[in-house]
């Protein structure tokens, strides 16, 4: 370890390169004297700020804490404190980047509740929350009466924690808050809305097929309780909220669409992983290089070419040894189907070395009218703009110095390899009458008459 400091810190100076940690402890140096006390540059900061305000201080780390408390002024005979600090332990989340909520804790703890004018230190609770409607605040209270306490948490959500209600709201439209509890094995009851299996949830690992089923019982449970209500609210009233919108979102969409009820995320699980877009790269990846297994099998079986399971298995029966595209144009010898498909690739890959990647794709879809036909897929609008999107992106990439279809499959991969992705295309506008789907983070700000929150168990 310390020969990686040693190496790092190197690497650093021959770059004249800080990092953020740099930055810290650079400033606490400036800030501290050789005696432990404020420099004579923390002192002019002292002088210069009136008021040293900090939010979320839950989150600050020990050294952050140090500089603050460096640039504001203790209390004396003739002035007060003047470091004002805000913060809530309950929404620390960032311990995994150093932050340290016991030094909040310590505070909150060793400063009496009350509001001093002599200069001392106090802690003041803003317990009133102004934006909820009392029926949540009490079930919030309640939960959290039972399952935080100091063992757990640090902290007894006792009265002082308890949020009070500040708002003023019309008795009119009152509602009410429901739990629904459901055991974790078990299966969605797909006869009763028409789908014989998962075929549009993720596929991984056994855990995050597990994950998957997950949201599909919860996504069936939501979906009934929307029709239940479906005569009281219009489906545009009602939202549901997730903690993380990856592998659930999808599945909600999906489960809402078989019963009938219109929905929609403007999140979706990504534009390269949506699997329109990746059908088309499928595409552009055999154009680039027909012996790419994988690829050639998945634009068959994609909808642009339409192969049934069966007539892919009967190519590879045909020669079970070799590889899928060996097998495939031996079977082109006797199967006219294979042999025009074959020969349509390589009229596309005569055209993809001479046009530009934008010109490729619009004459791809025009076409194949591949954009028409997602239209008639679940959630057709989203997967229509996504596969508009790629093309915008693609016309961006032809403006750098080094494109091509070689290139820009090269920069699509390392971007799923570091990760990354473009965020999925939205066709939401305002008024469409159908469920929301959307991340708790994206909601802050926003009403809902119907509001659900699934994924609890995570």
């Amino acid at each position: 370890m310390d020969q990686f400091e040693a190496d790092y810190q190197a690497a650093k100076k021959q770059r004249c390169a800080l990092d953020f940690q740099d930055l810290e402890q650079r400033c606490l140096r400036l800030l501290r004297s050789s005696e432990g006390g404020p420099s004579e540059i923390a002192l002019l900061y002292q002088e210069q700020f009136d008021y040293v305000l900090v939010d979320e201080y839950q989150d600050v780390n020990h050294a952050q804490d140090a500089i603050l408390a460096l640039v504001s002024r203790r209390a004396d005979a003739t002035r007060s404190r003047n470091l004002f600090m805000v913060g809530d332990v309950k929404q620390s989340i960032y311990a995994f980047r150093q932050a340290a909520p016991e030094i909040f804790l310590e505070k909150y703890f060793g400063f009496p509740a009350v509001s001093n004018s002599d200069g001392s230190t106090a802690r003041i609770n803003l317990s009133r929350n102004f934006r909820s409607r009392p029926e949540i605040l009490q079930t919030v209270n309640r939960l959290f009466e039972a399952m935080m306490t100091k063992a757990s948490a640090g902290l007894d959500y006792d009265a002082d924690a308890a949020l009070v209600a500040g708002g003023d709201f019309s008795p009119e439209g009152a509602g009410h808050v429901e739990l629904h509890v459901l055991e974790k094995s078990g299966e969605v009851a797909n006869q009763e809305i028409g789908d014989p299996g998962n075929a549009d949830l993720p596929i991984g690992n056994e855990d995050s097929l597990a994950d998957a089923r997950v949201a599909e019982r919860e996504a069936f449970l939501v979906g009934r309780k929307i029709l239940e209500m479906s005569g009281t609210f219009a489906f545009k009233d009602v939202v549901v909220l997730l903690r993380s919108m990856q592998g659930w979102a999808d599945a909600f969409v999906s489960i809402f669409h078989r019963l009938g009820i219109p929905a929609f995320t403007d999140y979706g699980t990504g534009l390269l992983a949506a699997q329109e877009v990746r059908d088309i790269l499928h595409f552009l990846t055999l154009l680039d290089n027909p012996l790419q297994d994988v690829s050639l099998a998945a634009v068959l079986r994609s909808p642009l070419e339409g192969w049934t399971e069966t007539e892919l298995l009967q190519v590879r029966q045909g020669e079970p040894t070799r590889f899928f595209h060996e097998a495939f144009r031996a079977a082109a010898e006797t199967n006219p189907k294979a042999a025009e498909f074959i020969n349509r690739i390589e009229q596309w890959r005569t055209r993809a070395r001479r046009q530009s990647l934008a010109d490729l794709l619009s004459d791809i879809y025009a076409e194949t009218d591949y954009p028409t036909l997602v239209l008639g897929l679940s959630d057709g609008e989203r997967r229509r703009a996504n596969l508009l999107r790629l093309q915008e992106i693609a016309g961006r990439f032809d403006h750098f110095s080094r494109r091509g279809l070689v290139r820009f499959l090269r920069f699509v991969d390392q971007l799923r390899e570091q990760e990354g992705d473009y965020g999925a295309a939205s066709p939401f506008f305002e008024g469409m009458d159908a469920v929301r789907v959307m991340t708790v983070h994206k909601s802050k700000g926003l009403e809902f008459p119907v509001v659900f929150l699934p994924g609890m168990g995570k």
